[in-house]
């Protein structure tokens, strides 16, 4: 019977931990698609969110930071951000009072889709 020093074994579950954890942030990202009617922002590999562009009130520039780290997550009632990794983003606010915030270097393009195809755009 082999015995490994408790270290040696730290060590060992360690590195596989952090190989593991970085090998599923490089499969993490943010895939937005639109249309004429609506947006659809997911988290690969699987959260969605789905709105229609007549439900978007604004769209206005925001940055998002790393906060409490990659992924989706909801920051109040209705408040959910979307994020594969932090920097310039947009944030979506829908009749219904939700707000939808995701990090994306499309920020612009999106801010522009929603001027042209939101009509109640404030």
């Amino acid at each position: 019977m082999v015995v490994f020093p408790v270290s040696f074994l730290g060590v060992g579950l360690s590195a596989t931990f952090c190989f593991g954890l970085a090998a599923y942030m490089w499969k993490v990202r943010v895939i937005i698609t639109t249309d004429s009617e609506r947006v659809m922002i997911a988290l690969s590999p699987g959260l969605r969110q789905v709105f229609r562009w007549d439900e978007v009130v604004s769209a206005t520039a925001v940055h998002i930071g790393m906060g409490s780290g990659i992924g989706f997550r909801m920051n109040g009632p209705g408040m959910r951000v979307i994020l594969a990794s932090p920097g310039h983003g947009v944030r979506f606010r829908l009749h219904d009072g939700r707000e939808i915030s995701v990090a994306t270097p499309r920020r612009d393009e999106l801010i522009e889709l929603a001027g042209r195809r939101a009509p109640d755009l404030q």
